[in-house]
């Protein structure tokens, strides 16, 4: 009877979890994930203790902060203890060469290929502040919270007719998706028994999202774009060319656009990643890359904490000249036409691999009372036996 119970018990939680897969990567993000930490490293010696630098104590009281925690693991390691540092530090401590200590260096989260720090100096107070914060990174939490799905940074290059196109086509796609989200024509689809007119396809779910500009000189978003810097180096170097980057969940970086790859197929696959459902429920590398924030995600998604009392908007995004710079969109049009995606186009299967939820529903289910039946009747032969 113990071992019926326990099937029963196990069977349940599995049907369950069968029905319920049909979560959409940006509510996966923001409700099941929480941000992978960045590592630091803090080398010293008993001349200079680490705590001399003014800048270790601001971010370690960010790290405990109830609010504006930060999402970094900080360490201490003694340059006359060998065992301690690792090879990968004490190769960067003689490639930079300090003339003094402490010296500091961020890694990225040990599940990230990024092998490259993404800083090493003296960590100042005025350092401190710029690596735990910025006015965008403050503006994409505060958005995400208050219920973006998703929110599109737009890093411009100072090429206006580029920066202009590329804004233009982003907008329009998402002022889209805001009202409906597109399905992808089946790959095995036969071109002649598509309609010519143009179909139109009401979204279930209509996704909220916006676009934050923000320039690849922006001074006061130094940390951000070199966290971009290390993801996609050959991108963020291309001096004249705007780069789309968007940002889901707990302010997690889904993929990074080169100027090549601004167009609206690439826009259009990645609406697609967002609210498609992900039935694993795993935090793969393949959903991208967390950014390092000052946010306590939790505690502001749960309610205990009020985004506009709690986590105000830093100047650059505080006032009204920077309004536009900074556009919501609301959704300009009543429907969509499908996209092109038929057989032969690059983003069709992407776009067309993931069925419907509700059809991925009724496969699950279905998968789970057969194996359901299939062991309760292994326990019934099992307790037959037995007597």
């Amino acid at each position: 009877m113990r071992i019926f119970i326990s099937v029963v018990i196990i069977l349940s939680a599995f049907i369950s979890a069968a029905v319920d897969d049909s979560t959409p990567l940006f509510q996966l993000g923001q409700q099941k994930w929480e941000p992978d930490s960045y590592r630091g490293i803090v080398v010293f010696s008993g001349e200079h203790p680490a705590d001399k630098e003014k800048g270790l104590n601001f971010i370690e009281g960010r790290i405990q902060d109830k609010a504006r925690a930060l999402n970094l693991v900080v360490g201490r390691a003694d340059i006359n203890d060998k065992s301690i540092i690792d090879e990968k530090t004490n190769g960067i401590l003689k490639t930079f060469k300090p003339d003094r200590l402490p010296f500091t260096v961020i890694y990225f989260p040990a599940i990230s290929d990024v092998e490259i720090p993404l800083w090493a100096g003296y960590l100042t107070a005025t350092v401190a502040e710029s690596i735990c914060d910025s006015p965008a990174r403050r503006e994409i939490a505060r958005r995400l919270i208050k219920g973006d799905n998703a929110v599109w940074l737009l890093v411009v290059s100072g090429n206006d007719e580029a920066d202009a196109n590329a804004y233009q086509m982003l907008s329009g796609e998402l002022r889209q998706a805001s009202g409906v989200i597109p399905e992808p024509m089946p790959v095995n689809a036969d071109p002649e028994m598509v309609p010519d007119e143009k179909i139109i396809v009401p979204a279930v779910n209509p996704m909220k999202m916006s676009i934050i500009r923000i320039s690849k000189d922006d001074k006061s978003e130094i940390i951000l774009l070199e966290m971009l810097n290390c993801m996609e180096p050959e991108i963020m170097n291309a001096k004249n060319d705007p780069v789309i980057v968007p940002i889901y969940g707990k302010g997690r970086i889904l993929d990074i656009f080169s100027s090549d790859e601004v167009n609206k197929e690439n826009v259009r696959t990645a609406l697609r990643k967002l609210s498609s459902p992900c039935t694993e429920g795993i935090k793969e590398p393949a959903s991208g890359s967390d950014m390092l924030m000052s946010v306590n995600w939790n505690a502001f998604l749960k309610g205990g904490l009020s985004v506009d009392k709690d986590l105000p908007a830093l100047k650059s995004f505080g006032d009204g000249a920077e309004k536009e710079l900074v556009d919501m969109l609301p959704p300009e049009y009543d429907n969509v036409s499908l996209p092109d995606l038929g057989p032969g186009s690059p983003a069709a299967e992407d776009a067309a691999s993931p069925p419907p939820p509700v059809q991925m529903k009724i496969i699950n289910l279905f998968l789970a009372l057969i194996i359901a039946f299939l062991s309760l009747l292994f326990v019934v032969v099992v307790m037959k036996l037995r007597r």
